[in-house]
């Protein structure tokens, strides 16, 4: 397997006023969202974003990937209802056909959970969200602050406690860590890189890229 550089004219490849285009182009940079959001994610260490914990790294990418699988899935949207682009995966092998229809059930199918998780601590911090979850907040429930007496610096290493009781706030203590490891698993499954190449492929086809 070998690799190739391809030069690309963004004018030419996505031209003004095209939504199919203005679509495909928010994929491309949400699928490359999406694949630092999951390395960072699965690694087991990264030294410079590990200071105030793993968990707290991994929390972090978590909540963006909650965002980013959003956007992906508005982008799909509006490329399902378009009439050009429907045209275009129509006249498609079908296998390209079934990645995009998967993709497209997928996002539909995790779209109330991922949002739910979005609105509280994803792509927002919301207030309301982190009251409430203090309003039920375990009395047992710490974790730890480093503070650097001669730069008077702070590592808030509490800040993923506070997290996961927002993420998990209906969910007791105790059982966090085994739903934070569900929904990854579930979100492994809905990572769906090859689809979203699939819809890309199509679109270079359809426009003689």
């Amino acid at each position: 397997m070998r690799t190739i550089s391809k030069h690309v004219n963004l004018q030419r490849w996505f031209p003004a006023n095209d939504v199919v285009a203005a679509n495909v182009a928010r994929l491309c940079i949400l699928k490359e969202d999406l694949e630092i959001e999951y390395r960072g994610l699965f690694e087991k260490g990264i030294k410079n974003l590990d200071k105030n914990g793993i968990p707290w790294r991994k929390l972090y990418f978590l909540r963006n990937i909650f965002r980013t699988m959003l956007e992906i899935h508005s982008a799909v949207h509006s490329l399902k209802l378009n009439t050009d682009f429907k045209k275009a995966i129509s006249n498609q092998p079908e296998s390209l056909r079934k990645a995009f229809d998967g993709l497209s059930s997928e996002m539909t199918s995790t779209h109330p959970v991922i949002k739910a998780y979005r609105n509280a601590i994803g792509g927002h911090v919301k207030e309301e969200a982190i009251l409430d979850a203090l309003n039920n907040i375990s009395p047992s429930r710490s974790g730890f602050l480093e503070v650097n007496t001669g730069r008077s610096q702070y590592h808030l290493k509490f800040a993923s406690e506070l997290c996961m009781a927002t993420l998990f706030n209906e969910i007791p203590e105790e059982n966090n860590l085994e739903k934070a490891e569900e929904i990854i698993s579930e979100l492994k499954k809905t990572l769906s890189f090859k689809a979203i190449d699939a819809v890309i492929t199509t679109y270079l086809k359809s426009r003689g890229l």
